[in-house]
């Protein structure tokens, strides 16, 4: 088997709601062995041999850095993206066994996606960016939206944005930029700063 490390879980990106556990399950449903999680779920001995993986797969741009050392310092390629339903849960499959077989690194987000679906609503996702693309590319590909952006108010991208997302830091400039959309996916926090005719999903 393919063993995997998962670097990028934290409490703050990912709670404790089991989305770390389904991401583990659903790489081991796939034929992967998860090696080590960084930093959810994962003993201090294993942490420290997670350079005998393979390969790591990396699910918020705060396990970049990491990454990006692992890859320079032993030569563990990686691939980012959270494998979030089952269209990019199969591509990510095919990157990671991919950047094994060529040592090379790869994104969900290499291939621009060509909206062909229906939904023309103007959706906002607001969130950490790997994440927040991450569900933009299963909207786009599974559920037909075509106008999908992300507001990432963090300063670390990991490079998944796209032309035409939004990177703001100050309260005003988030909920000027907000309130242009129809439907807004984010935290329950910034519901308080839609208008009422937004329709707010909990993300």
């Amino acid at each position: 088997k393919i063993h995997v490390n998962v670097i990028g879980a934290t409490p703050l990106d990912f709670s404790i709601d089991g989305n770390v556990e389904a991401i583990e399950e659903t790489l081991r449903e796939d034929g992967f062995n998860i090696w080590a999680n960084m930093a959810m779920n994962c003993d201090f001995n294993r942490l420290c041999d997670m350079a005998k993986a393979n390969v790591n797969l990396v699910i918020s741009s705060t396990g970049l850095k990491a990454a990006i050392y692992m890859k320079e310092q032993y030569g563990l390629p990686y691939v980012i993206g959270i494998p979030c339903g089952s269209i990019s849960s199969d591509k990510i499959c095919i990157l990671l066994k991919r950047a094994v077989s060529d040592k090379c690194n790869y994104s969900l987000f290499d291939e621009k996606i060509i909206p062909k679906g229906t939904d023309e609503r103007r959706i906002c996702i607001v969130g950490e960016a790997v994440h927040a693309a991450s569900l933009r590319y299963r909207l786009k590909v599974e559920y037909g939206c075509n106008d999908v952006k992300v507001l990432c108010p963090l300063e670390e991208d990991a490079g998944v944005l796209e032309d035409g997302d939004f990177r703001y830091m100050y309260e005003e400039d988030i909920k000027r930029t907000l309130n242009q959309f129809e439907v807004v996916i984010a935290d329950p926090i910034y519901k308080r700063v839609l208008k009422e005719d937004i329709l707010f999903i909990d993300d």
